[in-house]
């Protein structure tokens, strides 16, 4: 069974990526059990970024590329696992510092931490839009996209330095030949073949508002470590803020739901493929 064993998780850059995953978490649990600098804000950086490498090489070692934990099923970049994963490992991360910060000041309840309730809000709307995102352009799958558009935005996209597309799209969705294909300017990107070699704004708008409501919220919880004292609750995240971020998901899942591409007109059946004749005409 020689594919079993060539793909087996026995195999040695298989053992590599365990090892380095087993290092973070140890790292993770030294930084806040025995690691404790004046600021405890640094804890909740250090433990940030170890998370998000861990993100990384869990990603690297599934689909052998770095950006692999942002690649979904058709081998392209996923806006929506961006937004997700920065929500996951902002909130992971400040809930298991905040854990950590108290086990150092011998509190008594330790992980007795708040977590607002407009907290989970926010994180029902970023995983919403993971899973309504990809059931959308399901939707797209069933149908046959125009030839000549279609040859038109590979023209486009190798023009663009990006020639990974597949030689035919998953119906009127475009989709790479494997995980290298994966391009970063396919996050902001359309997903069909009518808009792929252009910028998608329902994408553009959840890009920057995701970036700047993750900024602000990560400001408030290292000012949150920064006060060097014990925590009991999680920064809370403002109504407005949800109604924000509530808003460029719909306009991004809206923008999802417009067909961009036309589809192959359906052939008569007193038309002849290729301009050839009907059987029995004269030549």
């Amino acid at each position: 069974m020689p594919d079993d064993a060539e793909h087996s998780w026995l195999q040695p850059k298989t053992w590599t990526h365990v090892i380095f995953l087993a290092l973070i978490l140890v790292a993770i649990a030294w930084l806040g059990i025995r690691w404790k600098p004046q600021n405890p804000s640094l804890v909740w950086v250090a433990i940030l970024v170890l998370m998000a490498a861990f993100a990384v090489v869990a990603g690297h070692g599934i689909t052998g590329y770095w950006r692999g934990v942002l690649i979904d099923g058709r081998y392209r970049m996923s806006l929506s696992r961006l937004q997700m994963l920065a929500w996951s490992l902002l909130v992971l991360s400040s809930l298991l510092a905040a854990a950590m910060v108290n086990l150092s000041l011998d509190w008594s309840a330790p992980l007795d931490i708040t977590i607002p309730g407009e907290l989970f809000v926010l994180l029902g709307i970023s995983t919403a839009s993971l899973v309504a995102s990809p059931a959308i352009l399901n939707g797209k799958r069933d149908k046959k996209a125009d030839p000549d558009q279609m040859s038109n935005v590979k023209k486009r996209l190798a023009h663009q330095g990006h020639t990974g597309v597949t030689e035919e799209a998953d119906g009127l969705v475009l989709c790479n030949d494997d995980p290298s294909g994966a391009r970063w300017g396919e996050l902001l990107k359309g997903d069909e073949v009518g808009n792929g070699a252009t910028v998608d704004l329902g994408k553009f708008q959840m890009f920057f508002f995701t970036f700047i409501l993750a900024l602000a919220y990560g400001t408030q919880v290292y000012q949150l470590f920064h006060q060097g004292s014990g925590v009991t609750e999680l920064p809370a995240v403002g109504e407005g803020m949800n109604t924000l971020l509530g808003i460029s998901h719909t306009g991004y899942l809206a923008s999802k739901t417009v067909s961009a591409s036309r589809e192959k007109p359906e052939e008569k059946p007193g038309d002849a493929p290729n301009g050839s004749q009907p059987e029995g005409g004269q030549s």
